[in-house]
């Protein structure tokens, strides 16, 4: 986890991690630089975030994902719209609008 506060080591008072606190506000003592630096984690590597499924999808594929939704969408509402367009009524089709 990134760490942005800690603890003064005199006073125990938690501050947030920023360059600008360098003295402690409850006891005046300097703070030490591990506890005003901010300490980042180092970020996940791809193979790591696409084993643990915590990857977000690329425009392309998203867009591609998209396009196939649409097209199917497309031919299904084709599908339904010809089949309300002709009925089998003894053995013949027959054209209702």
């Amino acid at each position: 986890m990134d760490s942005i506060e800690s603890q003064c080591h005199n006073c125990k008072t938690w501050y947030p991690r920023r360059n600008d606190f360098r003295i402690c506000g409850a006891c005046g003592v300097k703070r030490l630089e591990s506890e005003y630096v901010i300490g980042w984690n180092e970020p996940l590597i791809p193979e790591y975030m696409i084993k643990y499924g915590k990857t977000t999808p690329t425009w392309d594929a998203l867009n591609a994902d998209h396009v196939a939704w649409l097209t199917e969408r497309k031919i299904r509402m084709e599908a339904e719209e010809a089949a309300k367009m002709t009925e089998v009524t003894d053995g013949m089709a027959a054209t209702t609008m």
